[in-house]
């Protein structure tokens, strides 16, 4: 039997709080807001923990173990993880299959409509000519995941001169056809970006997860100056300004490049994951929320320093659940030629090493079995 219960309610949950009281420096005050899942019928107990003895309103006694009190993401701020989402991927992708997209490649028009069909066309004022199938959904087959890349697929066949297409599911920070080839004559392989295939059943590191952004740039424009941040390139800094029609660069600076060596020794180690304080109103309390960092180096000459420019970038989840867009967030000069961005990734959400904890991932589980007879112990009232 598990029962959720406030920390201040009954008699059994009482004596937590006497125990859980010594424990304010731990949790910076945020013990008063613990809740607690007691377990009364627990046949094993956990080895390690402080054990008592523990008494319900009618008088039966049980022996409890408290649980260690230590805030989620506190520790072993270097080890790496992996998520895996026990998630239905035909239901995640069930959305798409309502909807249509398209895409134009020089004379043609691609029009993808999950789970119905494939067709490729010449838009000439609204009028399709001329017009081919490239295949209809092989419902028999449905949803299949790769072995080779891990990805999901759907078999589009009997198309316009036995045209097929191969739909490829991939991660991305927004719905949209991602790339059409023409592998052979009259075969195609098509990728469709969606963030719902991004929380699939299969583990996910963060290098995978940040993947979708290898062709991305974000911006962010501060006073005079703008910045851009192309992952897994280079970072820039520039200003320019409208001059007649034309809009002209007159100033800019490379921050950093890629460190592809810096990076690679920081998996290595271990090291790419950080901690940081950090205040969210849902949790109300200070936690070390942890990033991701890579580095970029080799940028332009300082002045001041007569080094290069370098940058850390520092990805996370984002602290409030109503932000859903990848951003760059904040870019700042930590000393002379050495820069910190943050750049806020919803999709890292689904990282256990990443995700901002809500109020509910602050609950512990008391486990406890019905005393014997001639059971010893302290019977809290």
């Amino acid at each position: 039997m598990l029962t959720k219960v406030s920390i201040c309610c009954f008699v059994l949950a009482l004596a937590v709080i006497v125990k859980a009281s010594s424990q304010t420096d731990a949790f910076g005050g945020f013990q008063n807001e613990l809740k607690y899942i007691v377990s009364l019928d627990d046949s094993h107990l956990p080895e390690h923990g402080q054990k008592i003895i523990m008494s319900k309103e009618d008088g039966s006694q049980y022996e409890c173990v408290l649980p260690t009190t230590r805030l989620p993401q506190q520790d072993d701020t270097s080890k790496e993880a992996t998520v895996f989402v026990q998630s239905d991927p035909a239901k995640l992708l069930r959305p798409m299959h309502t909807k249509c997209f398209y895409i134009v490649k020089d004379y043609w028009t691609y029009e993808v409509c999950p789970g119905k069909h494939v067709s490729q066309f010449h838009d000439e004022n609204r009028i399709r000519s001329p017009e081919f199938s490239l295949g209809l959904f092989d419902a028999e087959q449905g949803l299949k995941l790769s072995e080779t890349d891990g990805n999901y697929r759907e078999q589009y066949i009997n198309g316009s001169s036995d045209r097929r297409t191969e739909l490829v599911y991939i991660c991305g920070v927004s719905e949209g056809i991602a790339s059409v080839l023409e592998n052979v004559p009259l075969q195609y392989t098509i990728q469709l970006s969606t963030p719902a295939i991004c929380d699939a059943s299969k583990p996910r590191s963060v290098e995978q997860i940040l993947a979708v952004l290898a062709d991305k740039c974000l911006y962010r424009k501060e006073s005079w100056w703008t910045f851009e941040f192309c992952y897994g390139r280079h970072i820039k800094q520039f200003h320019q300004e409208k001059q007649g029609e034309q809009i002209v660069q007159t100033s800019e600076f490379m921050l950093g490049y890629y460190n592809q060596a810096a990076n690679e020794e920081l998996v290595r180690a271990k090291n790419t994951i950080i901690s940081k304080e950090f205040t969210v109103e849902s949790v109300r309390s200070p936690f070390r929320q942890k990033t991701y960092r890579q580095i970029y180096s080799n940028g332009t000459a300082c002045d001041v320093t007569t080094g290069k420019r370098r940058a850390e970038v520092r990805f996370q989840c984002p602290p409030t659940p109503e932000e859903s867009q990848t951003l760059l967030t904040s870019v700042e000069e930590i000393s002379t030629c050495n820069y910190r961005l943050t750049v806020s990734c919803p999709l890292l959400c689904s990282h256990p090493e990443l995700a901002v904890p809500t109020e509910e991932s602050f609950s512990h589980t008391i486990k406890c079995r019905r005393k014997q007879d001639g059971q010893s112990g302290v019977v809290v009232l």
